[in-house]
């Protein structure tokens, strides 16, 4: 058994930045990481030791997306969209590699939708509706809330879906003929109403919550073979 209190694990370390900010930081976020010496921590009651060898940083998203290549190789355009609390950031991989020219992180995360949608309910039928109501309500779970309700928030959901991809397509992106590559908790919670959308073409979601972690590796790796 690895006596893990003495001995030093050494380990590289892949991580990611969001692709708006990925050039200008990339080098700064892998130097924050090297030459720190030997960390110490406790997981699970068990002490380590690690010093980190290298550390190499790759865009967000793009990185989620190369966990599926071979769902997406067939296509020389790709968009990703990472909708999450607060910001979706998107991203265009052109023949397989991320266009960092083409990218932006935009303030229209689904916690704008849960203040628009609790507002009108509040104002228009004196109801408090939490983001688990709502959450419950736009995936279509049962919910002590009359039918009303449910045309409400189904309305505005389905509006805000119609403003993101709107917004998509002011920014450039042919969704019917590029594959549309969903990620984030956002992406998930809207799936039915994007799935349902005659604005999208080809459409993948990303339901594992580490697609951008395994990513990080896949694409370390990639590398190691390339140096």
């Amino acid at each position: 058994m690895l006596d893990t209190e003495s001995t030093i694990l050494q380990a590289a370390l892949p991580v990611g930045l969001p692709p708006k900010h990925y050039g200008a930081l990339y080098r700064k976020f892998e130097d924050y990481f090297r030459g720190r010496g030997i960390q110490k921590f406790t997981y699970k009651g068990i002490p380590y030791k690690v010093e980190i060898t290298d550390a190499a940083a790759f865009p967000q998203d793009y990185a989620a997306a190369m966990t599926v290549y071979q769902r997406i190789a067939e296509f020389n355009k790709v968009v990703t969209v990472d909708i999450g609390g607060f910001t979706l950031d998107y991203l265009l991989i052109r023949g397989g590699r991320p266009d960092l020219g083409v990218c932006d992180s935009l303030e229209k995360g689904v916690i704008k939708l849960y203040n628009d949608v609790a507002s009108r309910i509040n104002s228009e039928k004196d109801i408090l509706l939490d983001d688990t109501d709502i959450d419950r309500i736009i995936r279509g779970e049962r919910t002590d809330y009359d039918g009303e309700v449910l045309r409400i928030v189904g309305d505005m959901t389905r509006t805000f879906v119609d403003d993101i991809l709107g917004t998509l397509r002011e920014r450039g992106f042919d969704l019917k003929t590029s594959c549309m590559v969903f990620i984030g908790g956002g992406a998930m919670l809207l799936r039915k109403y994007l799935e349902s959308s005659d604005k999208i073409g080809r459409s993948i979601f990303m339901e594992d919550i580490c697609a951008n972690a395994k990513g990080y590796g896949l694409l370390y790796q990639i590398q190691r073979k390339g140096r």
